[in-house]
């Protein structure tokens, strides 16, 4: 185009020039007027037209370079390249279009990512407050985050929106354990947090809100705990004075059925019942205590205590019945109900092993027995295989108890547990021995009798009903054994004095 331009040109000029010439002659005086006031006319013309055009290359190379500015902002914004301007040979204005279509593309990127951060940082911030967290997470619109910055930001709204989740999820679960134990144990609310939880406001899941949730649950299983102790201590306490003061026995059933349950208003309803229980029994103090003493004696002979340990409670003997010296004897049966209970299969295994030895002693009268052959009905084999059964089982009760007889020792700083005064192992000892004295004994007897025997007998005649009797003959040696006391041998005599007991 410039070059038509410029040949449009050209031929206008010597076409001006030949009618110059025609005019005015080649070397006219006119032709030379003519020739410099068009010269300077037309200079005058082509420099107007150079600054225009400069002026337009100027204005051009500015706006190129605005815009390659911006473009730059927005590719440093985007974490993006640069792209390569003026590589494709294009005029200025080609170049300023690119550069406008390359700005306009860029710019929709970011906002949209803009948008998309906004909504990122919107999330997050309803988070933070619902949790109750404080903001860590910076976001910045004058450079957009990277791909692994952006993936980070997004993972960790993630997490804060699964710990909301779990929040939530515990929160409504700790509530309704919170609305069971309010309406069991008929619980009025003595803050404002606790009126909150039980309204139906919505509450921010924050931390501080989760523990004191978790304090709340907790303090009312405490007191839950606590009634339910404290009911099952009534309960027992007043089924005791119950039997103490023989109350009426339709008045206790209607009364139990009344006040079912482990609510504030059942416990008072039993304090209630305590209180009037232990007026009555205030007004027939002696009666209970001697009724406390005889179950004292039951706990004492249950608990295998000796005459000592009954003696040392000096309050059994007193008269001045008065409620402390009620209050003792039932802190004395408690301490051997207590005692009873921690010690119960030692204790069981004891009275297990007096009645399996006495079926022994039994068995073995039965064995000494003068008739013993003359049974009939297989019990001498039965007998025998309760025998061999008892021989088996005895010495594992023994070996068991004495087993906790240690266990007992080691658990009370050295302390040796009794039998009615007597430790176990030496108890189970004396038995073996007086057992197997009076074995020898009644074999000494056996042996004595069976030398008493008479060697021969001589017939007597028939009496007149028929009847025959028979005449001893004794020895010189049997007469002198009959007219010596039948006392037992020195070493028996010994060995019964080593055991007293037997």
């Amino acid at each position: 185009m410039l070059q038509k331009f410029q040949e449009g040109l050209r031929l206008n000029f010597l076409h001006w020039c030949s009618i110059a010439k025609e005019v005015g002659g080649a070397d006219g005086q006119h032709t030379k007027d003519w020739g410099e006031n068009y010269g300077q006319a037309l200079n005058l013309l082509l420099r107007d037209m150079l600054n225009d055009i400069l002026g337009v290359q100027d204005k051009t190379t500015d706006t190129i370079q605005l815009l390659l500015q911006k473009l730059q902002r927005l590719c440093d914004a985007l974490n993006q390249p640069m792209p390569n301007i003026g590589a494709d040979g294009l005029c200025l204005y080609e170049e300023q279009k690119q550069l406008q279509s390359y700005i306009a593309e860029w710019e929709s990127v970011l906002n949209m990512k803009k948008q998309e951060l906004k909504t990122l940082e919107k999330k997050y911030l309803s988070l933070c407050k619902s949790l109750g967290e404080e903001p860590r997470l910076k976001f910045e619109y004058s450079r957009m985050p990277t791909a692994a910055a952006l993936h980070d930001y997004e993972c960790t709204i993630q997490q804060l929106e699964t710990t909301l989740f779990e929040r939530h999820e515990r929160f409504y679960h700790l509530k309704a354990l919170i609305t069971e134990h309010v309406e069991h144990l008929h619980y009025r609310p003595t803050c404002e947090f606790e009126k909150k939880v039980l309204s139906d406001n919505v509450m921010e899941f924050t931390k501080n809100n989760m523990a004191q949730l978790e304090c709340f649950v907790a303090e009312l299983e405490k007191i839950k705990q606590s009634i339910e102790d404290d009911i099952a201590h009534l309960r027992s306490r007043i089924e005791d004075l119950w039997n103490m003061i023989d109350t009426d026995l339709k008045y206790r059933d209607d009364f139990r059925t009344l006040h079912i349950g482990r609510s504030l208003d059942v416990l008072d309803k039993l304090r209630e019942e305590l209180h009037r229980c232990e007026v009555v029994k205030k007004e027939n103090i002696q009666n209970f205590v001697e009724k406390l003493r005889s179950r004292l004696e039951e706990v004492w002979k249950k608990c295998h205590c000796s005459d000592s340990i009954k003696s040392s409670f000096t309050c059994f003997y007193s008269n001045c019945y008065t409620e402390d010296l009620l209050d003792l004897h039932e802190i004395e049966i408690g301490k051997w109900e207590k005692y009873y209970e921690d010690n119960q299969q030692l204790i069981q295994l004891l009275e297990k092993h007096k009645e399996l030895w006495q079926e022994v002693i039994v068995l073995e009268e039965n064995a000494a027995a003068a008739d013993r052959y003359k049974n009939r009905g297989g019990n001498l084999l039965q007998e025998e295989k309760k025998r061999n059964k008892l021989s088996k089982i005895i010495p594992k009760i023994e070996a068991e108890i004495l087993a906790l007889c240690e266990e007992y020792t080691k658990n009370n700083g050295g302390a040796i547990f009794t039998t009615f005064g007597e430790p176990p192992d030496a108890a189970i000892q004396y038995l073996h021995q007086k057992r197997d004295v009076d074995r020898r004994m009644k074999l000494s007897a056996r042996k004595m009798q069976r030398e008493l025997t008479p060697s021969s007998t001589t017939k007597l005649p028939v009496s007149l009903y028929g009847a025959s009797t028979s005449k001893i003959i004794v020895t010189p040696a049997a007469k002198r054994k009959l007219l010596a006391s039948p006392t037992p041998s020195k070493k028996l005599k010994n060995e019964v004095h080593n055991n007293p007991k037997t």
